[in-house]
């Protein structure tokens, strides 16, 4: 997969700063270590798109489902 533009890297800082409410309550459990202690990320850039979180031990995007997708 390409490698994320400036844009993209911009835009997903913007929605790390700006959660939905589905989001945060999902963030706070897994930065909690709340899933088997696995390390999580939030709005990471993958090539054109930006995951709601990804952990890299598992290869594992997971996504929000709600107004905007």
């Amino acid at each position: 997969m390409p490698k994320p533009d400036a844009v993209t890297y911009h835009r997903a800082g913007d929605l790390r700063r700006s959660l939905t409410p589905p989001e945060a309550r999902l963030w706070l459990r897994l930065k909690a270590g709340g899933l088997a202690g696995l390390k999580f990320r939030r709005q990471r850039p993958e090539g054109p798109y930006i995951l709601d979180f990804y952990c890299v031990a598992a290869r594992l995007a997971v996504e929000i489902d709600g107004a905007v997708h």
